[in-house]
């Protein structure tokens, strides 16, 4: 017999949820050239600009999932999934591992619903499941509890003005060079869903792949060379 879902949860204040910031700062630095250059050397040493766009985002939140290859509640619904229980103790304040791309979500800080007592679980759990597991019972943990693991990105350019006054005045050649993500880091998403959200399937297996971040929201150091005309 397969029992309907239960909700024991009582309403959590906003600690609970993570709110995501971010921030860009961008600047652009024209490049004195020595007052004493002349020639050649001042053509060299004229017309550069350094420009700069740093990037920074604490990180999209997200919700650990349970069961979502069955029907853990019993809802008959097309998107089927419970919450996992959220457990305290020692090293879950934090729920993420940042920087561990394999195990970003603290598995050991998560637990499948479980029921208060025996008379709870013969009235209301399935009992497929041993006590005090409550499959149907929706766990704890709640809704975007999780941070994402958050973006620093840093894109720069070096530019080169040089002015044609032979042709005309308004007339500049300038020379770039890009660098997308300049130090080459790493900004994954949030772990996909439910291939890497779900801690346990419908039949209380763990599962191992949970945590597990698989794809970037930057791409890799990128380096442009261009020309461009103005006038």
């Amino acid at each position: 017999m397969h029992r309907a879902a239960v909700d024991l949860r009582l309403d959590r204040g906003l600690s609970d949820f993570n709110i995501s910031h971010s921030g860009v700062i961008a600047g652009t630095w024209r490049i004195p050239a020595p007052r004493s250059a002349s020639g050649p050397l001042e053509w060299a040493s004229k017309g550069w600009e350094l420009t700069a766009i740093f990037k920074a985002h604490t990180g999209t939140p997200f919700t650990p999932t349970l069961g979502t290859d069955g029907d853990p509640l019993g809802l008959n619904s097309s998107d089927p999934w419970d919450y996992p229980s959220r457990l305290g103790g020692s090293g879950c304040k934090s729920l993420v591992n940042p920087g561990n791309v394999n195990h970003y979500i603290k598995t050991e800080c998560f637990s499948l619903p479980a029921a208060p007592s025996q008379a709870f679980y013969d009235q209301y759990c399935d009992p497929s499941f041993t006590f005090p597991t409550c499959i149907n019972l929706r766990g704890n943990a709640g809704r975007n509890i999780l941070p994402g693991p958050g973006l620093i990105n840093l894109d720069s350019s070096l530019i080169k003005n040089t002015r044609i006054s032979g042709i005309s005045d308004r007339l500049n050649v300038q020379f770039r060079a890009e660098v997308f993500n300049l130090t080459n880091r790493a900004n994954f998403q949030v772990p996909t869903l439910p291939d890497n959200t779900d801690l346990y399937d419908s039949t209380g297996s763990a599962n191992s792949a949970a945590g597990l971040l698989t794809s970037t929201t930057t791409t890799s150091r990128q380096i442009q060379l261009g020309v461009k005309l103005i006038w």
